[in-house]
């Protein structure tokens, strides 16, 4: 009888065990579904915020390219010249000259 009883008390032990893990291994699996979805839906608010911030790069980025072009003409020797005369300016005479070193 007593050997009977140990083994039914082992047996009982075993079902907790087993339920308790059971249960560990269910909230587990919820808490990783849960950080899963939280995750996606980070990933998915963020892809918007990045959609308009893309569209905003590449405007300032056209801009920029416009304005290197704008200031490479208007460091160009020939629109110089240009302007210098429209103001009125000349080449300087050879005297008027003064190199330094």
């Amino acid at each position: 009888m007593s050997g009977q009883f140990i083994t039914e008390a082992k047996a009982g032990q075993g079902r907790k065990l087993w339920a308790w893990a059971l249960a560990l291994s269910l909230s587990l699996n919820f808490l990783l579904g849960l950080g899963t979805v939280w995750i996606n839906m980070q990933r998915t608010r963020l892809g918007y915020e990045l959609g308009p911030l893309q569209r905003k790069l590449a405007g300032i980025s056209a801009h920029t390219a416009k304005l290197e072009v704008e200031r490479d003409i208007l460091l160009s020797p020939q629109y110089l010249e240009g302007k210098g005369r429209e103001l009125g300016l000349r080449n300087p005479w050879p005297g008027q000259i003064r190199r330094m070193h």
